[in-house]
This record gives structure tokens, C-alpha cells and sequence, in this order.
């Protein structure tokens, strides 16, 4: 199996057998993985599109229309309307604030809805609670980045990687946030000791490019925001 080591921004994770995560999770419910259950409720059609599309508001009075029923909330994200289905897991919590996996699912729904403020106390609670898994940390990560909360990003990102190491996109994302912090030299480590993982295996370096972009002082636009941050830093 090899991959463009070029294509630092692909979608789809690379797994590659052999490299699960090997830590142990928290106590709590048997949650297997989130994103894969809200993308199964989804489908591939206008509910996918919806939740990618995201960013929109919901109506006023929506939250006192929520039905507290997670399959409501599952119809609804079936059919593309993310309004109703926020609002039924809103009112489900509201009755089961104690629910773990609706917390998880809500803060990934609100995250690809562009809600990102919104979703980070379900995200808080839904750890709390015992969620481990690695797609609940990457999206989180999307929201405290959103957020403004790099370093908190970072921590998220690490957390998803330290149970299914193998996602490039994660791992890629997690080394323009270091680079941000002005941490290049482990942006670059965290990108090579991966790479020397593909080879060990036989496998082509996923991370050659964007590595020696780090390493010449030629992040692309991470390198740039770091400057940016650093001017403000300094004035």
C-alpha cells in the first residue's frame, strides 16, 4: 500500500494494518465510532451533504420543538434536516443530560454543522462521561481550533492519535498546529517517525513533502499564521 506523500491534505485516513492504537480506554459505555454511526445515520445522500455543507443557525423556537428521542434525531439527520436533528438531541439531553453517547453525537454533529462553540460543552461532558474514541478527539480538535484554542486542538489531536495512529489527515492537521505554536522540530519528528513506520513495513513515506517544507521554513499557510501570530505576540 503506498500514498502520493505529496497529497499531506487527503480526507480519507490512510489504515494500514498492524498500527491500531494500543491504549486503554476510559470506563464507560461501549462507544465504537461516532463519526461512523452519525455518517451511517446520514447516508450518502442529502443528509451527508447537509453536515459537510454546515454552518447555518438554528431556527428560533427550534430547541422547544426538539422531539427527546435519539431515532428522531437519527430521522432526521437521515433526511438532511441537522436543524431538527440538534434540536431532538437537545431536548433528549435536556431529559438524559447523563447520556453519554448523545453528548458525543451532538458535539460532532453541532462540530460539522460549523457550531463550534456550541458543541464544546457536549464535547467536555461527553468526555466526562467516558467517550474514547479516536473520532470523537479529532473532531473535537476541529472545534477548539475553530475556537481559537490551538493548544487545547493539539491535545485532541494527540489523544485521536494515540488510539488509531494511522490517520494521516489527523496527524497532518496536528503538525500545521505545532508548527503554529512554533513548535516545528516536533511537527517534523511527529511526521518522520510515522513515515519510518511506512517503511519498516514497506511501505512509501506519506509525509516526505510536507516534512521538508517544515524544514525549510516553508509551512505554507501554517508557517504563515505563525508568523502572523508571532507579530502580534511581539507588538
Amino acid at each position: 500500500m503506498s500514498a502520493d506523500p505529496t497529497d499531506d491534505g487527503a480526507d480519507a485516513p490512510l489504515t494500514l494494518q498492524g498500527m491500531s492504537g494500543g491504549r486503554r480506554r476510559k470506563r464507560g459505555p461501549d462507544v465504537t465510532v461516532l463519526v461512523i454511526s452519525v455518517l451511517g445515520v446520514l447516508g450518502a445522500g442529502a443528509g451527508y451533504m447537509a453536515l459537510k455543507k454546515g454552518a447555518h443557525a438554528l431556527p428560533a423556537g427550534a430547541v422547544a420543538k426538539g422531539v427527546p428521542s435519539i431515532s428522531q434525531a437519527e430521522r432526521c439527520l437521515r433526511n438532511g434536516n441537522i436543524p431538527c436533528a440538534e434540536a431532538s438531541y437537545i431536548a433528549y439531553l435536556k431529559q438524559y443530560p447523563e447520556d453519554a453517547r448523545a453528548n458525543a453525537m451532538l458535539a460532532i454533529v453541532l462540530t460539522g454543522d460549523g457550531r463550534h462553540k456550541e458543541a464544546l460543552p457536549y464535547y467536555r461532558k461527553a468526555d466526562a462521561l467516558g467517550i474514547d474514541t479516536y473520532d470523537f478527539y479529532a473532531n473535537q480538535a476541529r472545534s477548539l481550533e475553530a475556537t481559537g484554542d490551538v493548544d487545547g486542538a493539539i491535545k485532541a489531536n494527540y489523544r485521536a492519535l494515540d488510539i488509531v495512529p494511522s490517520l494521516v489527515d489527523v496527524r497532518g492537521s496536528l503538525a500545521d498546529l505545532l508548527v503554529r505554536k512554533g513548535r516545528a522540530d516536533e511537527a517534523i519528528n511527529l511526521l518522520e517517525s510515522f513515515d519510518r513506520s511506512l517503511e519498516d513495513q514497506g511501505h512509501t513515506p506519506y509525509f516526505t513533502a510536507k516534512a521538508a517544507r517544515i524544514r525549510a521554513g516553508r509551512g505554507g499557510a501554517a508557517a504563515q499564521q505563525a508568523a502572523a501570530d508571532a507579530a502580534v505576540t511581539a507588538a
